[in-house]
């Protein structure tokens, strides 16, 4: 229903045609169709404040639904509205405030069912949870007085789609914005901080534009300001920003764009990825960044985790300026291929971190090295279909789509066939990692070093047979495997913590040399080692898995 000045109609919301357009049906105060209820004036109490002037502390007729906030009262200066004043009073629907209201306290028109707001200039003062949860609130247009929107001050004001917010205000406090219906925030000041989730759980968000005199964005570390804002995509960086505060752009996850003005001396974007003026180093790459990415000329390093996650990306092309890869940089993306160009010199672990739809590698000359803390092809769930070293390269080959030291003593990532080259010394970091096809592997003679993980998630694989020459199994080496039996061979003197992690169908460890191993637990001093008897090969896979889970096995 629509309400005139003397008639009521209802009206259809596409081509905006009257139906049954009629005179109001007022029944106890109140037009019964199309709601519309008589307006009734509250009777505010005042208290006198210590400095002379007024507080507003309620009202005292309890049919009131508007508020009128005077100027004066008895000739003396209204200044401010007490806290919770006309809180939970859902029944007031319109506030109005007069110039010269200097401070609005906490929770004062919380609850309320406040329809749109004017804050005249003079309120300096919006404190904690002024406005939160007023469910009816949909337009506010502040003065120019406010230095910061308080904490939770329209929390849960859910359909409140549109706030100017004055260039004076300088912080958007915890919870301030929170839970609210903006579609479109823009942001005037020159100097802002967002603090902790400021604005999370806007399902409308769409948008964030800075204008210009913007200068300064700033924000708490770690403060997921815009975390569970499932519609933004867009944040437009006006040619006056110099400063963007790293976790500004924290927990916006589905960010598609960083839009920057081509006039901004500090800052660049190129298809939605935020770089420096120069674009020679990344500042932000969205979240929720789509399709192919062809990363500029004069890039010369991919930071760790640049892109982090950004699950919908498909392609990534780096180019020939590129000579550094950081950990994790493309871990969690859905790219099916990767190449290095020969400038490329190092490449962080876990580079490929949970890339599950990877299918082929390129290796250039210039790869010096590969592994970081962790293989880089760590949480990749897939097993490659290719993977191929450049042949001028010094350092690494590939031999049948698996990659190897150039000398061929370490097995860096086993094919899908687990096979390991005559030759192999050390098997490293997660080598055949979540490799299902794997059912029984016989490792050869000359290994002497297994590494952390070399194994994990080879689900399928049921035996395992080791060599005399091992001399090392490292942590969570046989994690989640189905592994029945093992013989540990005499020469091994060291068995890691986790080495049979998630080892469920684990029922027989057999140790050629039973004499002298001690337990030690994790991160314990080594003067609190235990002697363990070793001779009972079911025992052994027991204490593995109970007893002494999270222990260091040494012998001698």
């Amino acid at each position: 229903y629509v309400s005139g000045d003397e008639t009521h109609w209802r009206q259809c919301s596409r081509c905006s045609v009257k139906l049954d357009e009629s005179a109001p049906a007022l029944k106890d105060g109140g037009c019964q169709p199309c709601g519309w209820t008589e307006e009734v004036l509250a009777e505010l109490t005042f208290e006198l404040l210590p400095d002379g002037t007024y507080v507003v502390t309620g009202y005292s007729n309890a049919e009131a639904n508007a508020v009128e906030i005077p100027a004066t009262y008895q000739n003396v200066a209204v200044t401010a509205v007490a806290a919770r004043a006309f809180y939970n009073k859902r029944n007031i629907k319109r506030i109005t405030l007069a110039e010269g209201i200097i401070a609005l306290k906490e929770y004062c028109f919380a609850k309320t069912g406040i329809e749109s707001l004017v804050v005249p200039a003079s309120v300096t003062e919006c404190a904690k949870g002024a406005f939160q949860q007023c469910p009816d609130l949909e337009k506010v247009v502040w003065g120019v007085g406010l230095p910061v929107i308080a904490e939770q001050t329209f929390w849960q004001c859910i359909n409140l789609k549109r706030i100017d917010i004055p260039d004076s205000v300088t912080s958007i406090e915890t919870y301030a914005l929170m839970e609210t219906g903006i579609e479109v925030l823009t942001i005037k000041s020159p100097t802002i901080k967002f603090c902790q989730y400021s604005v999370c759980k806007a399902e409308n968000l769409r948008e964030i534009v800075f204008e210009e005199g913007v200068e300064k964005i700033d924000s708490v570390t770690l403060s997921y300001n815009f975390s569970e804002c499932p519609n933004l995509s867009v944040i437009k960086i006006p040619s006056t920003v110099t400063s963007i505060y790293k976790f500004f752009f924290n927990q916006a996850d589905s960010l598609q764009t960083i839009d920057v003005s081509e006039s901004n001396e500090t800052y660049s974007s190129l298809s939605g990825i935020l770089y420096n003026k120069e674009r020679t180093s990344f500042i932000k790459v969205p979240s929720g960044i789509k399709g192919a990415i062809d990363i500029p000329e004069g890039i010369t390093g991919i930071p760790a985790e640049t892109f982090w996650y950004c699950s919908d990306i498909t392609e990534i092309n780096l180019p020939s300026t590129v000579k550094s890869v950081g950990q994790s940089a493309f871990a969690g993306t859905n790219i099916t291929s990767m190449t290095f160009p020969d400038s490329v010199k190092t490449i962080g672990g876990a580079v490929f971190g949970r890339c599950t739809k990877l299918k082929t590698v390129y290796i250039g000359s210039g790869v010096t090295s590969i592994n970081g803390t962790y293989n880089m092809f760590r949480n990749c769930e897939s097993v490659l279909e290719s993977i191929i070293v450049s042949e001028q390269n010094e350092n690494f080959k590939s031999v049948n789509n698996a990659i190897l030291s150039k000398d061929g003593t370490r097995l860096y990532r086993a094919n899908a066939q687990g096979e390991i080259p005559e030759g192999v010394g050390i098997i490293e970091d997660y080598a055949f990692e979540n490799n299902a096809a794997l059912t029984s592997l016989k490792i050869p003679e000359g290994v002497l070093y297994i590494f952390r993980g070399a194994f994990s998630n080879c689900i399928n694989l049921t035996k395992i047979e080791l060599p005399q020459t091992l001399k090392t199994i490292a942590a969570y080496v046989f994690e989640n495997t189905s592994i029945k039996d093992i013989v540990i061979p005499q020469n091994v003197f060291n068995i890691s913590c986790w080495a049979f992690d998630e080892c469920e169908k684990l029922e027989d460890v057999v140790f050629q040399d039973t004499g002298n191993w001690k337990v030690i637990k994790n991160g314990a001093s080594s003067t609190t080692a235990v002697a363990v008897d070793v001779t009972d090969s079911k025992t052994n896979a027991e204490n593995f898995l109970g007893q002494y889970y999270g222990y260091q096995w040494n012998k001698g």
